[in-house]
Formats: structure tokens, sequence, C-alpha cells
């Protein structure tokens, strides 16, 4: 029995395809920037094409693809056969409508899309790497990116295609920060990148993103408060949101005080209105 038994488990072992892993990883550029790429690991085999699917969540979208690998530079999705001439129009996202229906995601300015990479090349000396960046894909709001196989339009295909691939391509989440772009970054990023910098009406003395009483008014006691809590103090001493009353967005004094005369100037400027511009981030 026990030798049936290890003669039939020898079979399975036997019969079972090749196994190579591929990482597939991202990493988060900013401003909604993100760069995948791929790893082989020690597989011998090189990766010949990718045919990936791109999904994003939280109501955000993919808005463009960008810096593609020029080694991984046949692109199966967007060739076109019309009469026995082939036209290409350069893009690694696959078009919707190429292929059997449903094949592909929606592809740019929605929540998926479908990219198809390939390589041509003769000789070892011409190969690719065995591992680098992609390319790098654009989206418009926080969210998770999950990156799968479509293995429909061929998945992760190897110099050797009898060779079945395990794709580890964790879900990664990418957040855009509120203040990218803006002429003082740099100083935001030294203060501790405060959320309450980019709500829209902070730089005109609105320290906690909420109007007050039956005018409306953005800037009023409550925002009162949060400087008169932070008044006169330099950086290391501000706690919870005191940092947020610094409507001027600079250092003030010998003492080098985040909020002071500047920041009182702001606030009073814009005392008891409900018309404050929400133009902070423009």
């Amino acid at each position: 029995m026990k030798k049936s038994i290890i003669f039939v488990l020898a079979m399975c072992l036997f019969a079972a395809p090749a196994m190579a892993a591929v990482d597939i990883t991202c990493s988060d550029d900013g401003s909604g920037v993100v760069t995948v790429s791929w790893d082989k690991n020690a597989e011998p085999n090189m990766v010949r094409a990718f045919a990936l699917d791109i999904t994003v969540d939280n109501g955000a979208t993919i808005t463009a693809v960008n810096d593609v690998n020029v080694d991984y530079g046949i692109y199966p999705g967007s060739i076109v056969i019309v009469g026995g001439a082939v036209t290409e129009d350069g893009s690694p996202v696959a078009d919707v409508n190429d292929g059997p229906a449903g094949t592909t995601l929606p592809g740019l300015d929605s929540n998926g899309v479908t990219v198809e990479m390939g390589s041509l090349y003769v000789g070892d000396g011409n190969k690719p790497d065995a591992s680098g960046d992609l390319f790098t894909f654009t989206v418009d709001g926080d969210c998770n990116v999950t990156i799968v196989e479509n293995v429909v339009r061929g998945g992760v295909v190897l110099e050797d295609a009898e060779v079945a691939v395990d794709i580890n391509a964790p879900v990664y989440e990418v957040a855009i920060e509120c203040y990218a772009g803006q002429p003082d970054y740099d100083e935001w990023v030294a203060v501790g990148s405060p959320e309450c910098w980019c709500y829209p009406r902070q730089c005109h003395g609105d320290a906690d993103n909420a109007s007050e009483g039956k005018g409306g008014y953005w800037v009023f006691t409550q925002d009162l408060n949060v400087m008169l809590a932070a008044w006169g103090e330099p950086l290391a001493m501000l706690t919870g949101n005191e940092i947020c009353a610094d409507f001027a967005h600079n250092a003030e004094g010998k003492g080098a005080y985040r909020v002071f005369t500047t920041d009182l100037n702001i606030l009073l400027a814009n005392w008891a209105t409900s018309a404050v511009d929400p133009n902070c981030l423009d």
C-alpha cells in the first residue's frame, strides 16, 4: 500500500509543470504617479511579454500610462491588421475594442486598464534585464491598486512558454499628497505635511475647514481659539492642530514663531464673513 502511494506521488510530481516566480511591484512617485516594476528572481527564463490588468478603487481613475520600458516595446493590444497591413498606435494600453469582446479593461480615464508589452530580441546580448521598471501610470485620487495577469491575453509569458508563472503582485495603496505642486511645498513638508494646509480657505484664516454661526462664517471663534493656543510658539512647541493657524506658512521673529502677527492680520482681514474665497490651492 505504501509503495503504491509513493508511486502515485512520484507520478504527480513528475507530471507537475515547472513553476517560475515573477514579482510585480509598485512604488509611489508622488502626485498620483505610480511606477510598476518586475523581478523574475532566480528564474533562468527571460520574461518575453506582459499582459496585466490594473484596477483602482475609491472612485479614482487611471489617466495616463507613460515611461514604458523600451526593451518591451511591442504592444500587442494596439496592433491592428487591415487587409494584410499591420498598424500600431504605439500604446501599451490595449484598446477595449481589440480582440475578443470583454478581454480587456475599459482603458484610460476609467478605473481599469489592460497593459500589453512584449519583447523581440535576437542574441543574449540584446535580451532585457532580469528586473526593472516596466512603466508608470497616473491616478487622479487616493486609491488601492490591484494588478493581476490578463490570462486570456497571455498573462506573463516566459522565454520557455512551457514554464508556468506564479505572479506575486500585492495590492498597493496610493495616497496623493494634497499639497503637491504648491509653491511652498517644501515648507509644508518641513512642518510635518499638515492636512489642514490643504483646506481651500486655510491661507485666509480658516483653521478648521468649518463655517460657524447663522452667518456661515468661515473665519470665526473656533479659528481664533486655535490661533490663541499656538500664539508665539516655535514649531517644536506646537501640538494637535495648532499648526493650522499658521496661515502665512512661515516663521516670524527671532523666536521663529509659526503663529504670529502676519497670521493675526490674515485672520482679521477675513473675520466674520461667509464670502471667503476657497482658492488656497489654486
